[in-house]
C-alpha cells in the first residue's frame, strides 16, 4: 500500500517522498528529482523522521511468526540471531536515503513529538544500520546530548543497555542497541554527571597496525568492537559488559 494512503505521524510529513524513501530498494535518483521540486529543509526532516520511525518498525513485522515459529529452538527462550542483513526491508537502505536528505536539509537533530531521530535509530536493527546511520548524523552535526522534552538521549539510552541486558530476550535487538551506545559513546556521550559510564582500558596490547592506545573516539567505529556479558560486578549490578577489540580480542572498556 502506498504511504500516500497511510496516515502518517508527523504533519508536515510528504507522503510522495516518503513513498519514494520506503521503495526496497530505493531509487535514489528518483528521489533526487522529487526533492528537486522544492522542499524545504523543514518538510525534508519532518519525512525523514517519519521514514526512520517506519524503518524501526519495518523488522518487529514478522515478530509474533518468528516466536511461533522458533521459540522452542532457543534455549531460555533467547533470540540468538546473528546480525545479518535483510535487505528485503527498507531499514536495509537507511543509511543511504539519510545520506542523500543530508544534501537537501536534513536536521540530523530533528524531533517531533515522541519522534526522534536519533532516539529511533538504535531501535533499528537491521544488522547495523541504526549505529551506522547514527555515527553518519554526528559527523553532520548531531547533539550526542541532545534533550528532548527534558530527556537527555543518551541518558535513556544508556538506561536500555542496562535495563535489556536482562530484559531483551531477542539478542539481535541487544546487539544492535549496544553498537549505537558505542557510537554515541564514541561522539562524545557522557552521564549526568559529565563522566563516562565505562571504565577504559587504554592499553591494547595490539599490534603497530592497531595502535596501542584504545580512545573512546575509536569506538565511533563500532564494528571493529563487539562486547559479552559476565558475572563481574558492575555499575551497582552483579554482572557487566565488557567491550573488547575484535582484532585483538583485548577488552578496552567495561560498562
Amino acid at each position: 500500500m502506498s504511504c500516500a494512503n497511510k496516515e502518517t505521524r508527523i504533519p508536515g510529513c510528504s507522503a510522495e517522498l516518503l513513498d519514494l524513501l520506503m521503495e526496497v530498494p530505493p531509487d535514489l535518483e528518483k528521489i533526487k528529482a522529487e526533492l528537486a521540486k522544492g522542499y524545504s529543509p523543514d518538510q525534508v526532516s519532518r519525512t525523514a523522521a517519519e521514514y526512520v520511525d517506519r524503518c524501526h518498525w519495518d523488522d518487529f513485522e514478522d515478530w509474533d511468526d518468528e516466536w511461533e515459529d522458533q521459540e522452542a529452538a532457543w534455549d531460555n527462550n533467547l533470540k540468538l540471531r546473528e546480525a545479518k542483513l535483510d535487505t528485503t526491508k527498507s531499514s536495509a537502505y537507511l543509511y543511504e536515503v539519510i545520506e542523500l536528505l543530508l544534501d537537501y536539509g536534513l536536521d540530523p537533530n530533528a524531533s517531533y513529538g515522541s519522534i526522534s531521530i536519533l532516539r529511533m535509530l538504535p531501535w533499528v536493527h537491521n544488522e547495523y544500520v541504526g549505529a551506522d546511520t547514527l555515527a553518519l548524523l554526528f559527523e553532520h552535526g548531531a547533539n550526542p546530548m541532545l534533550e528532548v522534552d527534558g530527556e537527555n538521549l543518551f541518558n535513556l539510552l544508556d538506561f536500555d543497555v542496562i535495563f535489556d541486558a536482562i530484559e531483551q530476550e531477542d539478542r539481535r535487538v541487544y546487539d544492535a542497541l549496544v553498537h549505537s551506545w558505542l557510537v554515541y559513546l564514541g561522539y562524545g556521550a557522557v552521564d549526568p554527571t559529565g563522566e563516562l559510564p565505562i571504565t577504559v582500558f587504554p592499553e591494547r596490547y595490539a599490534s603497530e597496525e592497531y595502535g596501542k592506545t584504545f580512545r573512546v573516539t575509536d569506538l565511533r567505529k563500532h564494528r571493529n568492537y563487539s562486547f559479552c556479558m559476565s558475572f563481574v560486578e558492575g555499575r551497582g549490578e552483579k554482572w557487566s559488559l565488557h567491550v573488547f577489540d575484535k582484532r585483538t580480542r583485548w577488552e578496552v572498556a567495561r560498562l
